[in-house]
């Protein structure tokens, strides 16, 4: 081995996924750095992910993160957490003498060790961090409340479309009523006395009922729709969910976010793919507290983009 194959670190590698979600998907490598600069790949499968939102994670929570799902498993066979890592570093060894670089597993052990997060997932948890930012400013509202991105880093433009046009026969506004952000009123003279309806759609709110009650909202933000107390105090009477739901929703692009894509993430989303090549875009109502029904509908390839809640107003 000459000079500059000397093993030099071990680098813990984060990297974005193909298609980002709204929710955290990291793929990690694990790569030997020699002195010449070559990397030679050791774990190229690792990776994790979780429910929050990117601008829940930094760089260093990253980078520790790869260094974990990168180490030894947890042991198992029956094998004591020593043999899982004694087990992890020689199969490390192997893969770096096949590649030509012949190294002691006892020497790979005692490399240090960094993280590495990819320009491209750097920049991701960049954005959201200033979006995170600037929604606090607009809104004085943390994102994670909304629940949702806009629908435009969801869906194409039709589908986009689509699904502004259909809330909105439904609430009686133009599908325009969503571009600007804020609460957009819609009083209807033939609404339920008691009833309002609350579709949000990232940063912009339109509440449908009767013109008594909408007028209460004036000069209410998206923040006073988000908080049963703050709404209670504009509307003068305690407020209760007749139904709350998340909207999910699904265009053709949907078929790419699975990160492995190709012609078996169309097998596995079928009936998706069936109902898309009919309609433009598919959107489905899950409960707020129906978990299950939150996670089939991720897994099936539906976004989760807005909320809706009915509620009920009791008389001041």
């Amino acid at each position: 081995m000459t000079p500059d194959d000397a093993p030099v670190r071990l680098i813990a590698r984060s990297d974005a996924p193909r298609r980002p979600r709204s929710t955290v998907d990291v793929h990690c490598a694990l790569e030997l750095e020699l002195a010449s600069g070559r990397r030679v790949p050791l774990l190229t499968d690792r990776g994790w992910s979780a429910d929050g939102t990117w601008d829940l994670v930094t760089v260093r929570d990253l980078d520790e993160a790869a260094a974990t799902v990168t180490g030894p498993d947890e042991p198992g066979g029956g094998r004591t957490p020593a043999q899982e890592e004694t087990r992890h570093w020689d199969a490390l060894a192997a893969v770096a003498a096949e590649a030509g670089v012949p190294v002691g597993a006892a020497t790979l052990r005692e490399l240090p060790l960094v993280g590495e997060t990819s320009p491209e997932l750097a920049a991701l948890v960049d954005r959201a961090h200033r979006e995170a930012r600037a929604l606090n400013r607009l809104l004085g509202v943390h994102p994670l409340a909304l629940g949702t991105l806009a629908p435009a880093d969801v869906l194409g433009a039709d589908a986009t479309a689509a699904l502004r046009t259909g809330l909105a026969a439904g609430l009686g506004v133009a599908p325009t009523a969503w571009e600007d952000p804020g609460v957009v009123l819609a009083p209807a003279a033939d609404a339920d006395p008691e009833l309002l309806h609350v579709v949000l759609l990232h940063t912009t709110a339109v509440v449908a009922g009767p013109p008594a009650l909408v007028a209460r909202l004036a000069d209410a933000d998206v923040s006073d729709l988000l908080d049963d107390a703050s709404l209670g105090a504009h509307l003068r009477g305690p407020v209760e969910d007749v139904s709350a739901a998340w909207l999910h929703a699904a265009d053709r692009q949907a078929l790419s976010l699975d990160p492995d894509g190709g012609a078996a993430h169309v097998a596995r989303h079928a009936e998706l793919t069936a109902v898309l090549e009919t309609r433009p875009v598919v959107v489905e109502r899950v409960g707020m507290r129906d978990r299950d029904a939150q996670r089939a509908a991720d897994a099936v390839g539906l976004r989760r983009v807005g909320r809706e809640r009915v509620l009920r107003v009791a008389a001041p």
